[in-house]
């Protein structure tokens, strides 16, 4: 990526998509006269235009959106270059804005440079004019121009009732698991990260499968960032999850299995996106801008599950690799707090607890600093004797909790064949 930009079309074109696709980031700052390309000012100007007559975060365009908006406000001669406006609008969604921050810099500069220059045309008309306090309001103006206007709330505002009303937001329960809601206090809401501390095979992928399925019930739409299974296994997973069929026999008892996933699919009526990613390669940064290609369908993300964190990177890489498992901690947090969705990941145990009976935050593989980031910490155990029993048994703990929550154990059954994992009936 060049440090710098310049103000060519590349350039403009990414501005444009910025304008587009990141509104809250953008409207304020990108204005349809910084661009040369005629196409881009018309699409500049009808994005903001749409964009302005709605609330913060109450629209978004897509491509079909927008190209439908677009071709409906050309008029005249410009009606016969829609195939060159539809170019546009496609580019517009194609690019993965990686460099997002530099070019919003170099805009916010540029913008700056722009607004002063008029300020000090318009504050010299207001000198002439005896109107001084307009020409010092212009350039107290400019001290917060581009800046994030919320600064926060005033400590002492708002005494009353709705102080104290639950302020946890796209509060996701986890469903099948009703004593771990409870624990939770409803769930995981957005903005939180939720991790599942367990040995080796113990089941992490299976839970975070479970806890998958269980917000589709809830008309959620998923995505499963997966670095270690496989797509089409994680869905063949979820498959003998959901049909209650053994994962090896799908295919022989195909014809079930057809209708029962069609009746599920009737009945659950959030979506589930799945995708593999390299291990130990992928970044952070990789699953957002898987997000963001989802978004840009149209998709709108409600919990993201990332199976799990010691397979990705961080996009802040140290050279010390156990300091990246803590950084992808805080890079995850950061992205559930920005898209404000809960995120649920599982970590890897350390050796020392591979013979426990009972996990804490120092069995925490590699960097302790994890346990600093998330919001909730939960422990996967089982015993040898739970292993080896019939049906299998195993333990979730929640050990920790940020705002809410309290600790407590609920009791699992274990059935691999069948993917699956669920609280213990009275008497197992």
């Amino acid at each position: 990526m060049s440090e710098s930009y310049g103000w060519g079309e590349a350039f403009q074109k990414k501005l444009l998509a910025i304008l587009v696709r990141e509104p809250d980031k953008a409207i304020g700052i990108i204005e349809p006269q910084f661009f040369t390309n005629p196409i881009f000012t018309d699409v500049a100007r009808i994005s903001k235009n749409v964009l302005s007559r709605h609330e913060r975060g109450e629209v978004k365009l897509t491509r079909s959106s927008l190209a439908a908006i677009v071709r409906d406000r050309l008029e005249g001669k410009r009606r016969r270059l829609w195939p060159l406006y539809k170019k546009v609008v496609r580019r517009i969604f194609k690019d993965k804005l990686e460099d997002m921050p530099l070019v919003l810099g170099q805009a916010l500069e540029f913008a700056k440079d722009r607004k002063f220059r008029e300020n000090l045309v318009l504050a010299e008309k207001d000198i002439s004019n005896r109107r001084f306090d307009a020409a010092i309001r212009r350039f107290e103006e400019m001290k917060t121009f581009g800046k994030d206007p919320d600064v926060g709330i005033e400590y002492w505002s708002h005494i009353g009732a709705s102080r104290w009303k639950e302020s946890r937001q796209n509060l996701i329960r986890t469903f099948y698991f009703r004593k771990l809601d409870r624990l939770m206090e409803g769930g995981a809401a957005g903005g939180e990260l939720v991790i599942i501390l367990a040995g080796g095979k113990v089941g992490k992928s299976m839970l975070l499968g479970r806890i998958a399925a269980g917000a589709l019930w809830q008309a959620k739409n998923v995505a499963i960032a997966s670095g270690e299974l496989s797509a089409k296994k994680y869905r063949k997973r979820i498959d003998a999850m959901i049909t209650g069929i053994k994962a090896y026999r799908l295919l022989k008892y195909k014809r079930q299995a057809k209708i029962r996933l069609r009746q599920a699919m009737k009945q659950m009526k959030g979506k589930l996106w799945i995708k593999q990613f390299p291990s130990g390669k992928a970044s952070i940064g990789d699953v957002e801008s898987w997000l963001d290609q989802l978004k840009d369908k149209g998709v709108q993300i409600d919990m993201l599950v990332l199976d799990y964190l010691y397979l990705f990177q961080p996009n802040e890489k140290f050279e010390n690799r156990r300091l990246n498992i803590g950084q992808a901690a805080v890079e995850l947090r950061g992205l559930a707090v920005s898209r404000n969705i809960p995120v649920w990941t599982a970590s890897q145990g350390n050796r020392a607890a591979l013979s426990k009976a009972t996990l804490g935050p120092q069995d925490l593989a590699e960097d302790i600093s994890q346990f600093w980031t998330l919001d909730f910490l939960l422990a996967l155990c089982q015993t040898a004797d739970e292993e080896n029993s019939k049906p299998q048994r195993a333990r979730l703990s929640l050990i920790a909790a940020r705002d809410v929550g309290r600790g407590g154990t609920v009791k699992l059954t274990v059935d691999r064949e069948r993917s699956l994992i669920k609280e213990a009936e009275r008497g197992e």
